[in-house]
C-alpha cells in the first residue's frame, strides 16, 4: 500500500515495489487541498502496482530523476561498437562538464548552465602550453556534449538540447612535398647497423604503402594478403571509421611494389601489433624536427596527389572513401577549385544547353 507523507513541508508518496521502498516527490505544499491531490496520485500508484504496470511508473520516475553520471554511462553502453579513441573523446568532454556542473539531474541542465560552462573553459589554462583552451578545443567539447544530450532527449530525460552549436574550424592540411618524401624514405630505410636492416626496411615498406594507398594506419597494419585480389586487381579494406568494407584499385605500380617487396604472401603484410607499437615514427619525427606531421600526413599527401593529377572530385572522394564531399573539398586549394570551374565550362555542354554560349536559347528554357 502507498502512503502520503511529508518532508520539509512538501508532500510525497511512500510505497514499496517487490519489497523495495520507493518515493515519488510531488513538490506540493502540505495543505488540505494538496492532500486531496496527493490522495489521487496515491490511488493511481496503488492501482498500477496491483495491475502489474508499476514498471512503467518506475521508468517515468527514473527518467525524471536521472543523474548525469548514470545517463552518461547509459549513453556509452548504448553503442558498444564505438572505437576506444571515440570513447576517450566523449570521456574528456563529459568529465570537463561534470567537474563544473556536478552530478546533477539531467533535467536541471539548461542553456544558462552551458553559457557559464563556456565562460569557465575560456579561463582555463593548459599547464604544459601555459595558454588557454583554443576555440576548436571548446568547440569539440560542445560538439560531443551535444551528441550526448541528443541521446538524453531520445530517452525522455530532457525535452530540448541545451548545448549550443559551436563551429570547429578545420585544421590546416599538412602534406609532404616530393623532396620531403624522398628525403624521408631515404632516412627511414638507411642504417649502418646490420641487425637493424630488416627492421628499417619494414618501416620503409610501411611508409611507401601509406603513400601509395592513402590507407589509415590501423587499416594498413590490419591488411592481409587475403584482402588483396591480384586477379581482379582490388584491395578489400576494413574501414576503421565506419563499420563497412571498402574496395580500392590495385593499380599497376602498387601491384608491382607489393609483388617485389613480399616474397611470402600469407597472413598480414605487417607484423606490428597495433598503432601504439609504431613508436619508431614518433622518434624519427623528433630526431628530424618535423613538427605537425603524423601517419595521417601520408593519407593527406595521397589525396592531394590525386587532386593534382587532375582526377575528378568524385573520383578523389571515392578513393579517399570520404562520406561527405566537403571533407574531400577541404584538400582543394582555391586555385584547384578555379581549375575545376574552368573544366566545367570547357568540358561539359551545359553552357550550350542553357544558351549561354550562343544567343539562341532553347525554347524550353524561355519563361517569357
Amino acid at each position: 500500500m502507498a502512503t502520503v507523507r511529508t518532508k520539509n513541508g512538501k508532500l510525497f508518496i511512500d510505497y514499496r515495489v517487490n519489497g523495495k521502498r520507493k518515493r515519488e516527490f510531488l513538490k506540493l505544499e502540505d495543505t488540505r487541498e494538496n492532500r486531496k491531490k496527493a490522495e489521487i496520485v496515491k490511488k493511481q500508484i496503488e492501482y498500477e502496482s496491483s495491475a502489474g504496470i508499476f514498471k512503467e511508473r518506475i521508468g517515468r520516475v527514473d527518467r525524471k530523476h536521472k543523474l548525469l553520471q548514470d545517463a552518461y554511462q547509459e549513453f556509452i553502453a548504448n553503442n558498444p561498437n564505438r572505437k576506444q579513441s571515440t570513447i576517450i573523446g566523449y570521456d574528456n568532454a563529459f568529465e570537463k562538464f561534470l567537474g563544473y556542473a556536478g552530478n546533477i539531474k539531467v533535467k536541471e541542465v539548461d542553456k544558462d548552465l552551458f553559457k557559464a560552462f563556456e565562460s569557465h573553459l575560456r579561463t582555463e589554462i593548459i599547464p604544459v602550453k601555459k595558454k588557454p583552451l583554443s576555440d576548436n578545443t571548446i568547440g569539440t567539447y560542445f560538439h560531443r556534449l551535444k551528441i550526448m544530450f541528443k541521446y538524453f532527449i531520445e530517452q525522455d530525460y530532457i525535452s530540448e538540447n541545451p548545448v549550443p552549436k559551436k563551429e570547429v574550424k578545420p585544421k590546416e592540411i599538412r602534406v609532404l612535398s616530393d623532396k620531403e618524401i624522398l628525403t624521408l624514405l631515404e632516412k627511414i630505410k638507411n642504417t649502418d647497423k646490420k641487425h637493424l636492416i630488416e627492421t628499417k626496411h619494414q618501416h620503409y615498406k610501411l611508409i611507401v604503402m601509406l603513400l601509395m594507398t592513402g590507407l589509415r594506419i590501423t587499416e594498413l597494419i590490419n591488411l592481409t594478403f587475403d584482402d588483396i585480389d591480384f586477379k581482379e586487381n582490388l584491395i578489400r579494406v576494413r574501414n576503421e571509421k565506419k563499420d563497412r568494407i571498402d574496395y580500392l584499385p590495385l593499380y599497376e605500380e602498387l601491384k608491382i611494389f607489393i609483388l617485389q617487396e613480399w616474397k611470402e604472401r600469407t597472413g598480414r603484410l605487417f607484423n606490428y601489433k597495433s598503432k601504439e607499437s609504431l613508436k619508431f615514427f614518433r622518434r624519427f619525427l623528433e630526431k628530424e624536427k618535423m613538427q605537425g606531421f603524423s601517419f595521417h600526413t601520408f593519407r593527406k599527401t595521397f589525396i592531394t596527389k590525386l587532386i593534382n593529377s587532375g582526377l575528378s572530385v568524385f573520383d578523389v572522394m571515392t578513393l579517399a572513401r570520404h562520406k561527405d564531399i566537403r571533407t574531400t573539398l577541404r584538400h582543394y586549394t582555391a586555385a584547384e577549385l578555379h581549375r575545376i570551374g574552368k573544366e566545367i565550362s570547357f568540358k561539359s555542354n551545359l553552357g550550350t544547353i542553357l544558351g549561354t554560349k550562343t544567343e539562341n536559347e532553347l525554347k524550353l528554357l524561355k519563361f517569357k
